[in-house]
């Protein structure tokens, strides 16, 4: 498990291609892929996150990641943008315990 979030941009990025890398190649005891080529063709963008949050009583959480629109989504010559970088951190107070990262 991957409990540091990105330290930069690039780092957010290789993480994102490693991943979706690994879930679009063959394995042989799957019968699918977990992210559908059709998909990843026909979809207008793409948002890669990581995140981790803490809590008892109070919580915390922060995150990194970025976004990326298809430029001219269904024409011949559709590209994609450069990355924007996204950044997430946030509080909450209630009943809580526990630990996610995502």
């Amino acid at each position: 498990m991957d409990f540091e979030t990105g330290k930069s941009l690039s780092d957010d990025i290789k993480h994102a291609r490693s991943t979706l890398h690994s879930c679009l190649e063959s394995h042989p005891n799957r019968s699918h892929h977990p992210v559908p080529t059709h998909d990843l063709k026909t979809c207008r963008g793409l948002c890669y996150l990581r995140y981790r949050k803490l809590g008892l009583l109070a919580s915390t959480f922060s995150g990194t990641g970025f976004v990326l629109a298809k430029l001219f989504p269904g024409a011949p010559d559709a590209h994609w943008s450069p990355p924007t970088a996204v950044f997430l951190s946030g509080l909450g107070l209630g009943l809580q315990l526990g630990l996610e990262v995502v």
